[in-house]
């Protein structure tokens, strides 16, 4: 159990919850109730491996005006990774939480670029749909991920959101535009170079007058894994990978 405290004044639609889940034995897939109160909100479960599970949970209009929540995490099946031979650690353990919010985190994108590297301190706007970081970046993983924040101050009109990356599929559409057709989207010839091709792709992001909550949809028409192409043996479906983000006001750059 866990209370959340929103700062005075904000408020939220939402929960999210970040962490790291121990696998569960094929059989018996693992589960975690989400309690508010004496209210269930949402049942966590998954059956596969996952280095990283995100869960967004809506709240109901009663709970987004609380300025604390407390929150229950009830694991059904906690497992003792000695049992499965992970470590001799004994514990029952079910789920290593490691962010839970239930307000977006604010951040400057304009000032200094946004870092999703696995040592980046931008992490908490990869809100879901995101594989683990890595040392470069961090990918998209299955057909749809999201960016969410808040900047401290107004955006222009004539803002655009600046991706540094490069697509692993051809069919990728952001915020509704076409993108993964670009010339400066590309998958490497040759694994080895995956890292030399990062370049940068320019989207407008359309700001009304006031408006600070930016919110990026990325659909992926055909993830697909390194091992259907013969790259390696993982089997994520992957989209788009992306190194960082920023907002430019108007570059000098041709609209999408």
């Amino acid at each position: 159990m866990l209370a959340i405290q929103r700062a005075p004044g904000r408020r939220g639609s939402f929960l999210r919850l970040e962490g790291h889940p121990i696998q569960a034995e094929a059989h018996r897939p693992q589960v975690i109730d989400v309690y508010i109160g004496w209210r269930r909100l949402a049942r966590l479960s998954w059956k596969v491996p996952s280095a990283r599970l995100t869960h967004v949970i809506s709240l109901p209009p009663a709970l987004s005006e609380r300025e604390v929540l407390t929150v229950l995490l009830h694991v059904r099946n906690p497992i003792a990774p000695a049992a499965i031979g992970l470590s001799p650690d004994q514990r029952q353990l079910g789920l290593y939480l490691t962010d839970i919010r239930s307000s977006l985190c604010t951040r400057d994108a304009a000032a200094t670029p946004l870092d999703f590297r696995e040592n980046g301190g931008d992490l908490a706007v990869l809100w879901s749909g995101w594989s683990h970081p890595e040392t470069e970046g961090c990918w998209t993983e299955a057909a749809d991920a999201s960016l969410r924040w808040i900047s401290p101050h107004d955006l222009s009109a004539h803002a655009y959101l600046v991706i540094r990356g490069f697509a692993f599929s051809r069919t990728i559409s952001i915020n509704g535009r076409q993108v993964g057709t670009l010339s400066q989207l590309k998958v490497p010839s040759q694994p080895s170079k995956l890292f030399l091709r990062l370049s940068e792709l320019f989207l407008p992001l359309d700001m009304r007058p006031g408006e600070r909550e930016i919110n990026v949809h990325i659909h992926i028409d055909n993830p697909r894994s390194p091992r259907e192409l013969g790259l390696s043996s993982d089997d994520r479906k992957l989209g788009l990978f992306v190194q960082s983000v920023r907002i430019e006001d108007n570059p000098q750059v041709d609209m999408l």
